[in-house]
């Protein structure tokens, strides 16, 4: 389930997301010229809301779904998983998305990578059909 790719992706527009628009609204803090162009500041400020939006979904995304990697398929130690458990607890979302880029994306690319290389090897060897029926079964249940 967590090693689709459409979720993985999904998931990667989450945090990166959540980076990006907050960065937006401080610079939009700091722009002090934005009064000499009343229609330039109204559309920035319809922009931040539809943002702010689509911010509060992925924030909200990136939580639950870390959390929920982190206690159903993280393969990391007894220790990294306190640790990230103690890091999700102090910082809320903040550390659902570091714990994104840091984990989740490093084992979800080994592991798609593993996948494709045992594919691609059935593939080549022009392996019996059990041997193909196997992986996909495995990337079903992934």
């Amino acid at each position: 389930m967590f090693y689709n790719r459409k979720l993985f992706h999904a998931l990667r527009f989450a945090a990166w997301w959540t980076l990006i628009v907050p960065i937006a609204i401080w610079a939009y803090l700091w722009i002090e010229n934005l009064s000499e162009f009343p229609w330039y500041g109204l559309l920035f400020e319809i922009a931040l809301v539809i943002s702010g939006v689509i911010s509060v979904v992925a924030i909200l995304a990136t939580w639950v779904g870390m959390w929920i990697y982190l206690f159903a398929r993280d393969d990391s130690s007894f220790g990294t998983k306190a640790f990230w458990f103690i890091v999700f607890f102090l910082t809320a979302w903040f550390g659902s998305i570091l714990y994104f880029f840091f984990v989740y994306k490093q084992q979800f690319l080994a592991k798609s990578s593993a996948l494709q290389t045992q594919l691609f090897y059935c593939m080549q060897t022009q392996a019996t059909p059990c041997c193909l029926l196997l992986i996909v079964a495995r990337l079903r249940l992934r």
